[in-house]
């Protein structure tokens, strides 16, 4: 997925660890791990089916890629509508 959300980072969660997922749901398989200490950059973000918000991602420090509820996050997330 390209990488829409232009803004600086980087970007950390909000003081706990989130798990990264391969879709917008808690339901979907946890593709890696971001806590504090990485760095976080932002692509976009999208809507669930339970109207939550989830950021689309790529965590810096170890190289996964997924989606983290914007809840998790300090700024809430990305600006950036993914566009679905």
């Amino acid at each position: 997925m390209s990488d829409l959300d232009s803004r600086s980072w980087p970007r950390q969660t909000s003081g706990v660890s989130a798990n990264q997922r391969s879709g917008s749901s808690t339901s979907c398989g946890v593709t890696g791990y971001a806590d504090n200490q990485n760095v976080l950059d932002y692509h976009c973000y999208t809507v669930s089916s339970s109207g939550s918000t989830w950021t689309y991602l790529r965590n810096d420090t170890d190289g996964t890629y997924g989606w983290v509820s914007d809840s998790l996050l300090p700024d809430n997330g990305s600006l950036v509508y993914c566009g679905f």
